[in-house]
């Protein structure tokens, strides 16, 4: 008797209605990249119609340019294919919502509002270029001094993600402090000392200065309010910790910064010019 096959696992239904693949003919007549691009999208919608993803990544999966990119999702927005939501103030990367009249991934009642689930597409060049030792698990973010290493909880375990870029970037600043890097050490002995809560206060300063310049609005976290009575000591004890504080996170923003590659996309713009 022949060997049943195994059953294989099925990925996601995407349903379109029959209309709209006349439309999809004309997209591939009108811009090829942008069915390209509307291709990958629906591809890799959710539950809700929605996908988070960069441009970057964009441009490599249907391997163009970033530019080519834009100009493909907006055709898409002009013609009523997708609804776009900006994430951060660089729109580099963006909530891509389909339109349930085209393709449709679950129950289609509801899914235009603006509060929704999204798959996250995100490439592993894409996390900051540091050099640390970024691990992901558990629902703690910390850096161990002992390991040198930056722990952070999964991805998609955080409200959005500007919450874990913020987050990352106040344990990057801890993570400056190793005596390899700019040896900043204030005596810390136990948790929530002096030494303790001079340092919360540089990386939290710190995160401050790197969320300013990827234009990212962080949101409070729910250890803020632990951290305030220390920082209140500190600070009616020594009337310059605050501007000792904000320079030393800025030396932790500005080594960090050198650490980053240039934008190859910018790097063109800039010979053009």
């Amino acid at each position: 008797m022949s060997q049943i096959a195994e059953r294989r696992n099925r990925g996601q239904w995407v349903q379109t209605e029959r209309a709209a693949h006349e439309a999809w003919a004309a997209l591939i007549r009108k811009s090829p990249l942008a069915a390209q691009v509307m291709h990958i999208l629906t591809s890799q919608v959710g539950d809700h119609n929605a996908v988070v993803i960069s441009q970057k990544v964009l441009a490599r999966l249907v391997r163009g340019s970033e530019r080519g990119v834009r100009d493909a999702v907006a055709v898409l927005k002009a013609d009523n294919w997708i609804e776009m939501r900006q994430i951060g103030g660089r729109g580099t990367v963006n909530v891509y919502i389909i339109n349930d009249r085209v393709a449709w991934s679950g129950k289609r009642d509801g899914i235009r509002y603006s509060l929704f689930g999204a798959r996250v597409v995100i490439s592993d060049d894409e996390q900051p270029d540091t050099r640390a030792d970024i691990r992901h698990g558990g629902n703690s973010a910390h850096y161990s001094g002992g390991s040198d290493h930056v722990q952070m909880p999964a991805f998609e375990t955080f409200r959005s993600p500007e919450a874990y870029y913020a987050t990352l970037a106040h344990e990057l600043t801890h993570w400056t402090k190793h005596k390899t890097r700019l040896d900043r050490d204030f005596g810390r002995k136990r948790w929530g000392d002096e030494g303790y809560a001079r340092e919360e206060l540089v990386a939290e300063l710190g995160a401050a200065f790197l969320c300013a310049d990827l234009e990212l609005t962080p949101e409070p976290g729910s250890d803020h309010a632990a951290y305030i009575q220390s920082w209140l000591k500190v600070l009616k004890e020594d009337k310059r910790a605050i501007f000792a504080a904000a320079a030393d996170a800025q030396r932790a923003a500005d080594f960090l910064h050198g650490l980053q590659p240039l934008i190859e996309e910018e790097q063109q713009e800039g010979v053009a010019a």
